[in-house]
Formats: structure tokens, C-alpha cells, sequence
């Protein structure tokens, strides 16, 4: 299965055998989760969706191949998913939501499983500054950030852990800038754009704003 760029950077940063499951939420038509499966990345892998007809689809779908991996298709909100009660290593990978909603479901699944081993992979449409802010909340440290152009749109993806980081993590990036390539710059000047706009009546919009700045060289 040919996944777009965005979800093919997504599936090339999740290890082999790292994980005892893999929680695909806003799953969508499910093709990254598929993939997932395909490569054996983990023995338990889960389609999480809150539209029934597309974890319908999913599930025959996927009940017409063979895998070794299990694999659950699920309908459900994620404010309420319960994990696994296996005590190894989770991963939960959203994308395809916006900044906001995500860090909501990032508030949720901490909340409503606090002694689990997770880790996030994420990539936010936009207000990837929300985003990061919750995972800082809850002591999140980074293992891999990096930006994806898809269809003339840049979107940020942040690979967090809170107990197998390999370093802080930041609210505006670090990995992402260095070095500075026209990618990079060209989406850094539409966050300033768009942070100055908004900045003529939000406080927390002129915060962010001299944060990126910051990066301008």
C-alpha cells in the first residue's frame, strides 16, 4: 500500500518491536495503521476512529488479509479510550487534527490512563504550539521532531516520551530549524504571518510571536 509523504515519515519513525501495541487514532480510511500492520511493527495494532462506517470499512477490509499481527477496529471517542492493561510500552499516533484538539486528546488519554508507558507520535493540521504545550505539561521529552511538505502544505511531527526521551522538549522546536533550508523558512514566515495577525487582539498570539522571531537569523 502507497501511503502519501506525510504518513509514509510517520510510519518510517515507529521502531520494530518497540511497542506491545500501537493505537491509531482519527485512523481516517486507516492506511497508515495497514502499513503498520504489513510490517509487523508491533503485535498489537488498533484502528481508532469516532465515524462507525469507516472502522466498518476497516474492519472487512482488513478481514480479507492474512497477518500475523492482531488487530482490533474500534468506533470510539478518544477523550474515552482505555488502553491496553498490559503494562509495556505504548505508542499512540494522531494526526490529521488540528493543534488544539489534539492536545485535548493528549489531556484525555494521560488522564484516563495514568500508570500506562505511553508515547505520542503526532502530527497536527496546525496550532502545533497547543500542542507541544500539553505534552510539556505533562512532562513529555522529545525523540524525533522533523517538518513534512505535502501538497504545498508543511506540517510539523513530534515523536514524544516521557520516560525514553533523549532531550527537552521545546515549545517552538529545536531539531526542526537546524540547519535552515528553504522549507524551513518558508514555513517559519507563514507562522510569523499568521502570529502577527492574531496578535493585534490575543496576548498569548504576541508570546508565541517573539518566540519565533527569535529564530529569524
Amino acid at each position: 500500500m502507497k501511503l502519501s509523504q506525510r504518513l509514509q515519515t510517520l510510519a518510517d519513525l515507529v521502531p520494530r518491536g518497540v511497542y506491545a501495541h500501537i493505537w491509531d487514532c482519527c485512523c481516517d480510511h486507516g492506511f497508515l495503521a495497514s502499513v503498520l500492520i504489513a510490517t509487523k511493527r508491533a503485535p498489537n495494532v488498533h484502528f481508532i476512529d469516532i465515524v462507525p462506517e469507516l472502522i466498518e470499512k476497516i474492519t472487512l477490509r482488513q478481514s480479507m488479509t492474512n497477518s500475523a499481527v492482531n488487530w482490533t477496529a474500534q468506533a470510539c471517542d478518544i477523550t474515552r479510550l482505555r488502553l491496553s492493561d498490559s503494562n509495556a510500552s505504548q505508542l499512540i499516533i494522531i494526526a490529521g487534527v488540528g493543534g488544539e484538539l489534539t492536545a485535548q486528546f493528549i489531556d484525555a488519554i494521560v488522564v484516563n490512563n495514568p500508570s500506562k508507558d505511553i508515547d505520542f507520535l503526532l502530527c497536527p493540521v496546525r496550532d502545533v504550539y497547543r500542542t507541544r504545550q500539553a505534552l510539556i505539561n505533562y512532562e513529555f521529552g522529545l525523540l524525533d521532531e522533523q517538518l513534512v511538505t505535502e501538497n504545498k502544505r508543511t506540517y510539523e511531527i513530534i515523536y514524544a516520551s516521557r520516560q525514553h526521551a533523549i532531550q527537552a522538549l521545546s515549545l517552538i522546536g529545536e531539531q526542526l530549524w537546524q540547519p535552515q533550508n528553504s522549507i524551513q523558512l518558508n514555513y517559519l514566515a507563514r507562522l510569523i504571518k499568521h502570529l502577527q495577525n492574531a496578535a493585534q487582539t490575543s496576548e498569548e498570539a504576541k508570546k508565541q510571536l517573539a518566540l519565533y522571531q527569535q529564530l529569524i537569523k
